[in-house]
C-alpha cells in the first residue's frame, strides 16, 4: 500500500504575525516557545519587546470563537460573504452567522452589566452563559 503522511513542523519552522508589526517570534522563554502544533490559528500574546528581532512573550492559544465574542465588534463583508474582526481577521460565514454573533455578544454584554450592578447575581445558570461555554469548549461543534 502507498500513502502520504504530512510531516510535522518544528517549532523553528512556524511562523508568527501581528497586525501592527509584522513578523514577530515567539520569545524563547515563552511557554509555547518549543510548541510546534497548536488546537487553532490564533495566539494572543501579553508583551511584545524588540531586541534583536520582535518578540513575543505570554502567549495563549484562542478559538476563533474567542474572538468573535470578545474581539473588536464584527463586521460583516457581504461581498466575500466574511465576518471581520479587528478590521484584519477574516472568518468565511454569511451574513446571518455575523447577526448571531451579534445577538450573542449583546445578550452577554446585557449578562454582564447584570452582574457588575448586582454582584449577587449568578449568571452561571443563564441560557446565554451555557450558549457561550458550550461554544468555547467545543469550537462550535
Amino acid at each position: 500500500a502507498y500513502g502520504a503522511v504530512p510531516a510535522e513542523n518544528t517549532a523553528k519552522e512556524l511562523k508568527y504575525y501581528t497586525r501592527d508589526h509584522g513578523r514577530a517570534f515567539l520569545h524563547p522563554r515563552s511557554i509555547n516557545f518549543t510548541q510546534n502544533t497548536y488546537e487553532t490559528v490564533w495566539l494572543a500574546y501579553s508583551l511584545m519587546m524588540e531586541t534583536s528581532k520582535m518578540y513575543i512573550h505570554d502567549t495563549t492559544q484562542v478559538s476563533p470563537y474567542a474572538l468573535l465574542l470578545f474581539g473588536d465588534m464584527p463586521e460583516v463583508d457581504v461581498q466575500q460573504k466574511a465576518i471581520v474582526v479587528d478590521k484584519w481577521i477574516r472568518f468565511s460565514a454569511p451574513g446571518r452567522i455575523a447577526v448571531l454573533v451579534r445577538a450573542l455578544r449583546d445578550e452577554l454584554k446585557g449578562l454582564l452589566s447584570t452582574k457588575i450592578e448586582h454582584p449577587q447575581t449568578d449568571v452561571s445558570a443563564s441560557p446565554v452563559t451555557h450558549a457561550i461555554l458550550k461554544l468555547l469548549i467545543s469550537n462550535g461543534y
